[in-house]
């Protein structure tokens, strides 16, 4: 019988973070509910769309999403303090101070707060400009916007960890030979910081021109060896090849278009509702927010699915490419020990809220890989 992934204070410690993450999720979910009701149900929202301006214009549209943003965001202030610094405190996760968790919550707030806006103000434009095409309006607004993030993603992978040169000649051309073996164009190699902020590893794949950049954080090489690490990325580069990122995208743009569907008809069907004045009005976006919510939790389960499924597909191209499973245990064992990561959650919840498998059927799938070639 194999050794315990994960065993005693350690693991009753990952445990009770799981049962924190169901938690957290249902607080987040009964305050998108109560910042429903405080808006819409008691006014609020046709309240300060008239004070700032009544909405027909793309100031007033833009300040009332600001405004809007910025209040709901102190209403869940008090839980991302909790989870994202108390309880990363407590467990010996987190290493900044809270000055420098605030600012770097900030900087991601401001940032988030920019999206927002503009993809709200989008939308809300079309509906009002093309009250007979809204719907294809809106999907090539949303397609375009999708475009952006991806073009924008090595830079929000840097927002909160900074980079630099990776300086480690052996784990360069291994990572080299991975690239080459799997037709793949690799730019650079580099160093993710993570390690003055946080405990957690991580390594990913970002678009970098015509090839990709690969990102290894600093934590993850102190803690595993690397041959380890050659594992991690050969899995990470199984994405690639398989175009789980694209796959991910589509899903993503129908899951959206879904979104956008509903919120605008639950907009219309709720005009009057707190002053509303149906899916043109701007003050209708607490509507068109909890629909999102809603539908994204079920949109949710479909897509934790399909990524599970891609994720065990990325291990076994990993275990394919390296055929080197003590290694890959060797990895996981110290993922799952570095994140407190529960390595086996009940069912429920990893079907409600994993977009991976639990480490423990992670390595056993990869046992059975290795055993049959």
């Amino acid at each position: 019988m194999s050794q315990a992934i994960l065993e005693g204070e350690t693991l009753k410690t990952a445990q009770r973070r799981e049962l924190e993450k169901v938690h957290s999720n249902l607080w987040s979910l009964g305050l998108t509910l109560v910042t429903f009701i405080i808006f819409v149900p008691l006014g609020a929202s046709s309240a300060l769309r008239d004070a700032l301006g009544g909405g027909d214009t793309l100031l007033s549209m833009t300040l009332f999403v600001i405004v809007f943003s910025v209040v709901s965001s102190l209403i869940t202030f008090p839980i991302s303090v909790y989870y994202g610094f108390t309880r990363e405190k407590r467990d010996e996760m987190l290493k900044q101070d809270f000055m420098g968790w605030l600012l770097d919550d900030l900087k991601q707030m401001a940032v988030g707060l920019v999206v927002s806006t503009i993809l709200f103000v989008g939308l809300f434009s079309a509906f009002r400009a093309f009250p007979d095409l809204w719907f294809p309006v809106s999907l090539a607004g949303i397609t375009v916007f999708f475009a952006v993030m991806l073009f924008l993603s090595p830079k929000l992978a840097r927002m909160r960890f900074k980079s630099a040169p990776l300086e480690n000649p052996e784990l360069e051309a291994r990572i080299q030979v991975l690239f080459s073996k799997a037709g793949q164009k690799l730019s650079k190699v580099s160093k993710w910081v993570f390690g003055e902020k946080i405990k957690q590893g991580n390594a990913a794949l970002v678009p970098d021109g015509l090839g990709s950049e690969v990102l290894i954080s600093d934590t993850l090489m102190e803690s595993i060896d690397t041959e380890g690490i050659e594992v991690v990325l050969a899995h990470e580069l199984g994405h690639r090849v398989h175009k789980d990122i694209q796959k991910s995208m589509i899903f993503a743009w129908f899951s959206f278009a879904l979104m956008i569907a509903a919120s605008y008809f639950a907009m219309n069907a709720l005009s009057g509702m707190g002053g509303i004045r149906g899916a043109t009005d701007i003050a209708a976006l607490p509507i068109l927010l909890l629909v999102f919510t809603v539908l994204s939790e079920i949109t949710g389960l479909a897509r934790n699915a399909m990524i599970r499924r891609a994720e065990y597909a990325a291990d076994r191209y990993a275990m394919q490419q390296t055929k080197n499973f003590p290694a890959f245990e060797r990895a996981f064992r110290a993922l799952a020990k570095d994140n407190l990561s529960d390595p086996n959650p009940p069912e429920w919840v990893e079907i409600w809220l994993h977009d991976h498998p639990s480490i423990e059927k992670r390595i056993a799938a990869a046992r059975a890989w290795a055993q049959t070639g």
